[in-house]
């Protein structure tokens, strides 16, 4: 399968779970040439969508693939450069999200939420390579789980890390 195509089913999985989340919006862009991250998470105290009613925001990085094994997995993996990682701690963590494109050319959604703590460690534990691979796991049924991991990242975010 081409590539765009690739891309474009993965980011409208993307995008059709985070619109399933009744205050959340997506702006996350095809195509995207931007160095970092492919658009954001904008996540509102209510349904409203004004902006006075915004609670937060993350940044988001979607890759997508063709996946020609039979099953999709419960979890994946994927490598990332680290001086993605590096760029990605400086700039307040994101959520990563990883898609399966199966034989049907429907997108398998997979995330992590990439906290400045959690990218710190696979720095750390880099030892001279790279790269670190993440695992992520499939998006939740229950947006909450979701919505709690992305907050997490948005209050990290906003507060330098303390080296003790």
């Amino acid at each position: 399968m081409d590539t765009s195509k690739i891309e474009e089913i993965g980011v409208d999985a993307v995008r059709h779970y985070i619109n399933s989340i009744a205050c959340a919006r997506p702006f996350i862009s095809t195509n995207d040439k931007t160095p970092l991250w492919d658009g954001s998470i904008f996540v509102y105290k209510n349904e409203k969508f004004k902006n006075e009613e915004l609670d937060f925001f993350v940044h988001v990085q979607v890759k997508s693939h063709d996946y020609a094994k039979k099953a999709i997995p419960d979890t994946e993996n994927h490598q990332v450069r680290l001086k993605d990682l590096e760029q990605y701690e400086k700039n307040g963590g994101l959520v990563y999200f990883v898609v399966d494109i199966d034989s049907a050319k429907e997108g398998h959604v997979f995330y992590v939420a990439l906290t400045k703590t959690r990218i710190r460690n696979l720095i750390k534990n880099a030892k001279g390579k790279q790269g670190r691979s993440i695992s992520l796991k499939a998006v939740p049924e229950n947006t909450n789980e979701f919505l709690n991991d992305i907050h997490t990242v948005a209050l990290q975010s906003e507060y330098p890390i303390l080296s003790l």
